[in-house]
């Protein structure tokens, strides 16, 4: 998030202070399970001011009574603050009673591109924010202001964090220095806002360095860094020292905030409770880590409770950011568990991991990488889901990699009817088509218009493609990436079913629904409607119907109404590349690197529709190479990729009353020609629609009942009386919405 959005959400958020607020016994906030009341905040004592030395560590930070600390203690007494110091670090060293679970997944990483991935970030890291040979940390040289996200980010450190990991798997010494002196360098440049702090969000007043995230962040990346660090011969006593010190003021920066300004929704809380938890389970030796460890495991309870649907999606409705939360929950489950949590004080968390897991598996392609709808990039969830594979027990996760026995693996479609999202495919394969239905409603910033929207991917490859996002800084993320007209939908007179009105907010808002979804072992079903357009005068209603017949074959029937002559466009977008319309069919087809393309046409040629039209969006395709057990999907700190111009087609139709597209977009491969419809050739009442659309294991049967009313009528089809929306037969067994 950028200062201009925490300001917005400063303004807009709940303020609840912790004044006056009565302790409670940590079996209380950990015990229970469920859907529950949480516990009422812990009560606060907020430090006054920052530690800033070693000796301020030793005598105000580190609790000198903790029964290990003898030498420690002793040494302080005599004033011998060195060599008290030096004990300190030592006593670490020996230290086993406490691990740091992600310290052990840098170790057993396997990926072999890990190392080089970040040898070379480290290598142009001064070169990419460097400047006369230095790094000026605070003002960042004044970037431009849509870069502004870039330079926030690296002071979260991740850099630094994937640096340690690649140094300890490659035994580099050279790598192990470029960490030292790297944080040495911030370490001196960004000393921490005075205490208490002023507002939520600090960033205006103390440099990118000291937001509320980028600390938070930070705080858990240090925590690792300094306890995958102690046996490095390249590191000097300041440095450990200097690694504690920040890790303090972090926490203390967070306590600080909660003191006095309370609580707040959003993503980055869940990311303070991860920090706070970890920091007060891994450095029980400071006077803190009982207020820290308690305040995290209040924050994620209650963040578990309110920011996700019932359905285990985080609110956002973005696979994303859902992949950032879930692993912060993780972390902190593994923190418990590696140091001596029961598993009923842990049962609530795994019983959050487990329902979230799933959004996780169904949100990713072929090749791993999820799907990018509202806010997000197309990213590897590979290495994650192994991770919680492993930790839940979970053999499914490993269905989309292949890792797991074929007996474990789920239905290969799902819906999650709370988040408004469908996930189609035609199985558990790495070249499988998914098709994902979006008609999540808004829950933040983070959500994009453009409901209900069509995103399909084969294998790892975007074909009906979402454009992903700009840099929060970048007036074209709300301008261009979070419009309706960048998305696969239908706009009304050029209008989405929302608008945008600046970086977080909305001047017309919709209420997408999912209406009804079913699964069947030869197509899907799902049905999704929109009152995005209800405020018009007169009123315009709209409905999506997605028929995916596998394994290759996505139907696609929209439905809109108005008593008034309306232009309606239907919108598809593509990755770069230059397309081929082919007129004579109304169709479009994909020039792709490799063999298998893409074809969108009208199941019917049609006077009264027009198009293909090709016109130029934008795209913005930041992913990234899979990582290994790292911390987030996403790679922060990276320069940010370039925007490019992608193709997007466009058919029109002009009418009154009930007005639809019946749209069929297939692979096809090198003969470049998709499988035959056709109408069927029966007399059928009017508003209601059959086909017969030949695929790979015969041919299926299509019908759409659009008929107004009240009590849906009987469609006789043969010897089959049909009741509903939408059916479709492999001519041995009928799937329908009804």
């Amino acid at each position: 998030m950028t200062t201009a959005m925490r300001r917005s959400n400063n303004r807009s958020a709940l303020h609840k202070g912790l004044g006056g607020v009565g302790l409670v016994l940590l079996c209380a906030l950990l015990g229970a399970s469920g859907e529950g009341d949480i516990a009422k905040p812990p009560k606060l004592v907020p430090p006054q001011r920052h530690i800033r030395s070693v000796e301020e560590l030793l005598r105000q930070a580190l609790d000198l009574k903790h029964s290990a600390l003898d030498s420690v203690r002793q040494k302080v007494a005599a004033g011998e603050i060195q060599q008290a110091a030096l004990a300190l670090l030592d006593y670490f060293r020996k230290r086993s009673a406490r691990q740091d679970p992600q310290v052990r997944h840098w170790r057993e990483s396997t990926d072999a591109a890990f190392v080089d991935y970040w040898k070379q970030d480290a290598a142009e890291f001064l070169q990419r924010y460097g400047k006369d040979g230095r790094i000026n940390w605070r003002n960042n040289n004044n970037p431009p202001k849509e870069q502004y996200e870039s330079f926030e980010i690296r002071n979260r450190l991740i850099n630094l964090a994937g640096w340690t990991a690649a140094a300890n798997r490659s035994d580099s010494s050279e790598l192990r220095r470029k960490v030292v002196e790297t944080f040495m360098d911030w370490y001196r440049d960004c000393p921490p806002p005075e205490l208490p702090v002023s507002g939520w969000w600090d960033g205006h007043k103390t440099g990118f360095a000291w937001q509320e995230i980028e600390v938070a962040l930070r705080g858990r990346m240090l925590l690792s860094i300094f306890f995958a660090s102690l046996d490095w011969k390249e590191a000097t006593p300041e440095f450990h020292l200097a690694l504690l010190i920040s890790i303090h003021q972090s926490l203390d920066f967070l306590i600080s905030q909660y003191a006095r300004f309370g609580y707040k929704p959003h993503n980055h809380q869940n990311i303070h409770g991860m920090t706070l938890l970890a920091g007060g389970v891994l450095l029980p030796e400071m006077k803190g880590s009982s207020q820290w460890k308690e305040l995290g495991l209040y924050i994620l309870r209650r963040h578990a409770q309110t920011d996700f649907h019932k359905d285990g999606v985080q609110i956002e409705n973005s696979p994303h950011y859902h992949a950032k939360v879930f692993f912060v929950f993780l972390d902190a489950y593994e923190v418990l568990r590696a140091n001596g949590a029961t598993a009923l004080e842990m049962r609530w968390l795994e019983e959050h991991l487990q329902r979230s897991a799933d959004f996780l598996l169904y949100m990713c392609d072929g090749s791993g990488r999820h799907v990018p709808i509202n806010d997000g990039w197309h990213t590897s969830d590979v290495a994650l889901l192994r991770r919680a594979a492993a930790v839940l027990r979970r053999p499914d996760l490993l269905a989309i990699t292949g890792e797991s026995p074929r007996e474990t693996w789920p239905p290969a479609s799902r819906a999650f009817p709370h988040a408004g999202i469908a996930s189609m495919r035609d199985g558990w394969h790495k070249d499988a088509l998914l098709v994902i239905l979006d008609a999540s409603g808004r829950h933040s910033g983070h959500w994009h218009c453009g409901k209900p929207n069509l995103v399909i991917h084969a294998g790892g490859q975007p074909l009906a493609c979402d454009p992903q996002m700009a840099n929060y800084d970048d007036p074209s993320q709300w301008k261009y990436f979070k419009r309706a007209d960048a998305h696969n939908t239908v706009l009304v007179d050029g209008l989405g079913d929302s608008e945008p009105s600046g970086p977080w907010s909305y001047q017309r808002l919709s209420h997408p629904r999912l209406m009804a979804f079913r699964s069947g072992s030869f197509a899907d079903l799902a049905w999704a409607a929109t009152d995005g357009f209800k405020k018009l005068q007169p009123p315009v209603s709209c409905e999506r119907f997605v028929v995916f017949i596998k394994p290759h074959t996505v139907w696609v029937h929209d439905v809109l109404r108005c008593e008034q002559k309306r232009r309606y466009d239907w919108l598809l977008h593509l990755t770069p590349q230059k397309p081929q319309v082919l007129a004579e069919s109304q169709a479009l087809q994909t020039r792709l690197p490799g063999a298998v393309q893409f074809d969108c046409r009208p199941a019917q040629m049609s006077s009264a529709l027009s198009g293909p039209v090709l016109r130029s969006g934008l795209h913005h395709d930041r992913s990234y190479a899979p990582q290994s057990g790292f911390w987030f999907p996403l790679q922060y700190g990276d320069l940010p990729a370039p925007v490019t111009e992608a193709p997007y087609a466009v058919w029109s139709q002009e009418a009154s009353g009930t007005v639809t597209f019946d749209m069929v977009l297939s692979l096809i491969g090198e003969e470049g020609k998709p499988k035959p419809v056709q109408p069927l050739k029966m007399e059928l009442p009017a508003g209601v629609t059959a086909y017969r659309v030949v695929c790979s294991e015969g041919a299926v049967t299509v019908v759409f009942d659009d008929r107004q009313g009240g009590k849906p009528e009987e469609v006789q089809m043969g010897n089959v009386a049909l009741r509903g929306r939408v059916h479709v037969s492999n001519g041995q067994q009928w799937l329908s919405i009804p």
